[in-house]
């Protein structure tokens, strides 16, 4: 299992430096501000953290049911962070700053209780497969907060990001 974890994360990294490289020759950095060079956890927290504050920036927060705090999920601080990963709405939210349009937060729940986490899971790799991503993540495995999916899912996201600007 270990050697198979080590597989996702390296083509993850693959897969995010040709992504990069594509839009740095087309002259388009890889994040909102600054291109990232060396992919590593923190770059991968830092720049999905950039994302959503931009988009905050631009945007406002989100008009959501009250229910749902959205404030205090805005940023993460390490991937181990399961009160803020697990409940998927720091992912809705990127994928929010990245394709507003494509998020009905009708839809979105609190994320409390299990059943909502997985609901809120399930909205966010529905939405993130249509949008274009490829993910390996299973919702039930987001919500459980497996450090390892929720490095790979966000990876993935900001793999979308990167090929939504070129």
């Amino acid at each position: 299992m270990a050697f198979l974890w080590q597989l996702m994360r390296h083509h993850l990294f693959i897969f995010l430096k040709q992504v990069h490289n594509a839009n740095q020759k087309s002259g388009l950095a890889a994040g909102p501000s600054s291109p990232i060079n060396k992919f590593s956890d923190e770059n991968l927290i830092s720049w999905a953290n950039e994302i959503i504050s931009e988009a905050l920036n631009l945007r406002g927060m989100p008009e959501i049911d009250s229910k749902v705090s959205v404030e205090q999920k805005c940023r993460i601080k390490t991937f181990r962070d399961k009160h803020f990963l697990n409940d998927s709405i720091f992912y809705i939210l990127l994928i929010w700053a990245i394709k507003p349009d494509a998020i009905d937060w009708i839809i979105v729940k609190s994320g409390v209780v299990p059943e909502e986490r997985i609901e809120n899971a399930r909205y966010a790799t529905s939405v993130a497969r249509r949008l274009g991503a490829l993910t390996f993540a299973h919702p039930e495995d987001i919500a459980q907060g497996s450090a390892r999916i929720q490095k790979i899912f966000l990876g993935n996201l900001l793999g979308l990001n990167m090929y939504t600007m070129s």
